[in-house]
């Protein structure tokens, strides 16, 4: 090889060099985009599947007060309720009131695209959005209430919101947890029984701050 070959040779090998270290700061930034949408998609995931399991237990309560002769192991269902399973409320978030158990209420405020969702069932050895059991002493009319609702932080460029669940604690006060970070919207859109004005159940829609929208229609009964 002369030494005209090599310096070409090395001219050649210090471009490909050149543009493959080029090459990987693009591929390092696509592998952190497809981590963070597929941590963004198990986070949004486990949110409806949290929804879904109150939405669940508000229509077996249902069932429960339509057959007031079935057995159901330490079960205190009461006589009569007229309080719905299922409650939606458009552009409203869930405030907590602290005079005793009184104390889930919701205000509609010009908040934007955020709705709100409370569901309610009999204490039938179930659990609240972070696994916790709810016993008879965390109801409201005799009836354990679940709560989704946006909480939004901050204004203009700076404003974030999160998917909060409300549950009752021992006091029978409304308690706030976060479920879900990032989330710019939270849609409610409630599907009604063709035989009657009820509800049947809830197609539901997120948008995160990235701007990815998850839907996911859930029924009352299962």
């Amino acid at each position: 090889m002369t030494l005209t070959e090599l310096i070409a040779a090395m001219s050649i090998a210090s471009i490909v060099i050149a543009g493959t270290v080029q090459l990987i700061p693009l591929y390092q930034n696509k592998i952190k985009h497809y981590e963070l949408m597929s941590q963004e998609t198990a986070e949004v995931e486990f949110a409806l599947s949290v929804i879904a399991r109150a939405i669940r237990q508000a229509g077996f309560s249902e069932v429960a007060k339509s057959f007031p002769n079935i057995t159901i192991p330490n079960a205190t269902l009461p006589k009569k309720s007229t309080t719905p399973p299922l409650q939606i409320m458009k552009e409203t978030v869930l405030l907590t009131n602290p005079l005793g158990r009184w104390a889930a209420q919701s205000r509609s405020i010009v908040i934007g695209q955020t709705d709100a969702l409370i569901a309610r069932h009999h204490v039938l050895g179930h659990f609240d959005c972070l696994g916790r059991r709810i016993s008879s002493q965390r109801t409201e009319q005799d009836l354990a209430h679940l709560g989704f609702f946006i909480q939004v932080v901050g204004t203009g460029a700076n404003r974030t919101g999160a998917l909060m669940c409300q549950s009752l604690d021992q006091k029978g006060k409304a308690q706030n947890d976060s479920i879900l970070q990032g989330v710019n919207s939270f849609l409610l859109r409630p599907i009604l029984n063709q035989s009657s004005s009820e509800i049947a159940g809830v197609d539901i829609q997120i948008v995160m701050q990235s701007k990815r929208s998850y839907q996911q229609r859930m029924a009352l009964r299962n």
